[in-house]
């Protein structure tokens, strides 16, 4: 199963110490990574089909101290569909009423694939799931201020 980290604080925090735990548990979700770093209104994301241990770019971030307010990281252990960068978390959708959501979850959430992108969307228009997303637009109300730097993840 796929493991999931996430972050939400008022004030930053240092998460390198998270990560290279994340990360050392690749080994057995070893079928993609990704993170999703939101920052003055707007959601950085990165990712690839690849094993995080293993990732260069990984490894770069690390080198460097990481703050963050909110943030994303999965690590995927694929049970459906193949090793593509479209399979890996987190990932953005806009809903009917054009807001951007980034999300990633844990397990399979449809059978029929062919239009999972287009089902999420429509279903975030729908009050029920609205509250256990995050949108960008509600991620920052703080100033965003705090000790140390935040690196372009």
């Amino acid at each position: 199963m796929c493991e999931l980290f996430g972050v939400s604080s008022a004030k930053p925090i240092k998460i390198n110490k998270y990560l290279v735990e994340l990360v050392a548990h690749s080994c057995d979700n070893p079928h993609g990574w990704g993170f999703a770093n939101f920052r003055e209104h707007k959601v950085t994301l990165h990712k690839h089909p690849g094993k995080a241990s293993e990732s260069v770019q990984i490894m770069s971030f690390l080198k460097e101290e990481i703050w963050v307010n909110k943030f994303f990281a999965h690590i995927r252990m694929g049970t459906r569909g193949r090793r593509s960068y479209l399979n890996c978390h987190p990932f953005t959708v806009v809903d009917c009423m054009q807001r951007q959501w980034t999300l990633q979850h844990n397990g399979t959430i449809f059978n029929d694939c062919n239009s999972y992108y287009s089902i999420i969307s429509h279903q975030l228009c729908r009050s029920s799931v609205r509250p256990y997303c995050m949108s960008c637009n509600s991620l920052y109300k703080s100033d965003n201020t705090g000790p140390g730097r935040s690196p372009n993840i």
